[in-house]
């Protein structure tokens, strides 16, 4: 779970860096597109209803979703990452001594399942 969480957040986050630099890129290219126009438009050789039409029809290559949905995968690249290092499995029968990260102590002895163990170290 930890390695799938860590790829996942690496090319989620890979492919956020690529769209932003073609989306500049492409925002370039439309603001050149727009002067162009605007000087072809003064000279007489193009009607600004023509211009916007062209300028329109222009269109990036990824979805507007595309972000958001990268910025969902990167959140659940993260937790899936996070998962192995935030919980542990009680077996039952056992007691465990846990010490979080942020202090403390704790024991778990009449709990089987998911317990917390907030990044810290277990010991059966």
């Amino acid at each position: 779970m930890t390695t799938l969480g860590i790829i996942l957040t690496i090319f989620a986050i890979a492919g956020l860096i690529v769209i932003k630099i073609f989306r500049s890129g492409y925002e370039g290219k439309l603001e050149k597109m727009r002067i162009n126009a605007q000087r072809r438009i003064r000279k007489g050789e193009l009607e600004e209803n023509e211009a916007e039409g062209l300028i329109a029809a222009e269109t990036f290559w990824a979805p507007n979703w595309t972000t958001k949905a990268l910025v969902g995968v990167v959140v659940v690249g993260v937790t899936l990452a996070s998962f192995h290092g935030m919980f542990f499995y009680a077996e039952p029968a056992y007691k465990y001594h846990v010490r979080p990260l942020w202090g403390g102590e704790k024991v778990v002895s009449n709990y089987t399942g998911y317990a917390v163990k907030g990044f810290g170290r277990v010991n059966a």
